[in-house]
């Protein structure tokens, strides 16, 4: 199966951050550039914090495991603004929201992911890790109209939310798109049982 690991993103910013798409995607001329960006449905935003790809139901439990010991960084809000593109220069081939506010705390937790699954075989990433969220990958020439489109946006701004969990997603491709369901959901920071 296909899985990465992510945090879930509020409802809220989730419909704020489609606006944003709406508005970028209404700034290209639709007969030439209907196409040339594939955009993430609401539904299935969320900030990746590692991708780990095809896995079988062995190292599957390896992971819920190392998930499940308890992450030192507490519950924290992020606060998504501001778009960019990857590659920042060049053709791009995302466009993105980015995070304003705990992205420290995001670097922290992926960084933490990272040495939690280190000796199963994931290699580690080669860029460094910068905290957003993908609102489209784009398919098609569109030369230099996604920064026009992203310009003519103006201030990109998708509010706030709070992030308790880490989860772990399966991810299922299909012609109509990818679905996600949870395979687990970990809380952020130490719990007491008591």
């Amino acid at each position: 199966m296909r899985a990465f690991i992510a945090f879930e993103i509020e409802e809220a910013v989730r419909r704020r951050a489609a606006q944003i798409s709406r508005a970028l995607a209404a700034a290209f001329d639709p007969r030439a550039h209907g196409r040339a960006v594939a955009w993430v449905p609401p539904q299935n935003l969320h900030l990746t914090l590692k991708f780990l790809g095809e896995i079988d139901e062995g190292v599957l439990e390896r992971v819920k495991e190392r998930l499940a010991v308890p992450f030192s960084t507490p519950p924290f809000e992020i606060d998504f603004s501001g778009l960019g593109t990857f590659p920042p220069a060049g053709p791009p081939r995302v466009i993105w929201l980015g995070v304003s506010a705990g992205a420290r705390a995001v670097s922290d937790v992926a960084r933490d992911v990272e040495a939690r699954l280190s000796d199963l075989g994931f290699p580690r990433e080669a860029r460094g890790f910068h905290a957003h969220l993908t609102l489209g990958r784009v398919k098609g020439p569109v030369g230099a109209r996604v920064r026009e489109a992203m310009a003519s946006v103006g201030v990109a701004d998708a509010g706030r939310c709070l992030v308790d969990r880490v989860t772990l997603f399966e991810s299922r491709l299909s012609p109509s798109g990818a679905s996600y369901s949870v395979l687990a959901a970990p809380r952020l920071g130490y719990h007491q049982t008591s």
